[in-house]
């Protein structure tokens, strides 16, 4: 490992392996790379072999522009919720029920605002959306076995509606990563129901330490109809489509009034 500067412009760290530099770069103006190091190695070095060269430059430069999404605010609200998951883990060990409870107020509060926020910034993305979906799974399979950990009562009293509610979840889940090849964050309106349902039962069951009947069946059924509707619209669309709100809307134009009037929802 070594350092140079190249025409007075500043100084880099250079790797070696067997005293040929491997991977250099460095910003000295800003958006604009420089290659550094000691001048001859590493000319000599791109004249070797100019692919290996180009693959560390694009390697990071992707590490550059994933950074560059990360300072947008909507998507740091998404990592705030997505980071909570392994705080809310660490609560579940300890057996800390209310210190979920707070943890999912945390990430509720995140998942309801990230969306608006991007789109009132001018900021939606497809990494944001993709982004958003995966803080979502994460939380809700977390979630999922917290409640098994903590409180079994709910599966053991709700046996049926909970296997179904599992088995539509997972189904749905599987056939968009084995459709898609990756999660297929559709952002439908009846899920966003019935996640928001979903955070207030668990929210209110890790708080008080009980789980409402009434609150459980409420979400469990939301749960169950908007998984189905994921399923359903999985099977028939050939692309995923963030913005196609709900299986109501597949045959409506984009400017049809009653997507207009969707796209006032938060």
């Amino acid at each position: 490992m070594g350092e140079a500067s190249l025409a007075g412009r500043g100084t880099t760290r250079v790797m070696e392996a067997d005293g040929i530099p491997t991977a250099y770069l460095m910003r000295s103006v800003p958006g604009q790379p420089v290659l550094q190091g000691p001048v001859e190695p590493l000319l000599a070095h791109s004249r070797r072999e100019p692919s290996r060269v180009m693959s560390v430059l694009s390697v990071l430069r992707a590490d550059e522009a994933m950074l560059s999404k990360l300072r947008r605010m909507p998507n740091q609200l998404t990592l705030i919720r997505l980071l909570s998951v392994p705080a809310m883990w660490i609560c579940a060990i300890l057996g800390s029920e209310r210190g979920i409870g707070l943890g999912l107020i945390v990430a509720g509060l995140t998942d309801l605002i990230d969306g608006p926020l991007a789109r009132r910034l001018n900021q939606t993305s497809q990494f944001g959306a993709r982004f958003d979906s995966l803080a979502d799974q994460f939380v809700q399979l977390s979630a999922i076995a917290w409640v098994y950990i903590l409180m079994p009562e709910i599966f053991s009293e709700n046996r049926l509606l909970s296997l179904a509610a599992i088995g539509v979840y997972l189904t749905s889940l599987s056939v968009g990563v084995l459709k898609f090849r990756r999660i297929a964050n559709l952002h439908l309106y009846l899920s966003k129901v019935a996640g928001l349902v979903l955070y207030v039962f668990v929210i209110h069951a890790f708080l008080v330490e009980r789980y409402s009947p009434t609150l459980f069946l409420l979400a469990i059924s939301a749960f169950i109809i908007s998984s189905a509707e994921t399923l359903l619209l999985q099977t028939l669309v050939a692309r995923v489509d963030e913005n196609i709100g709900s299986v109501l809307f597949l045959r409506l134009s984009q400017d049809h009034p009653l997507r207009r009037l969707a796209r006032l929802l938060p």
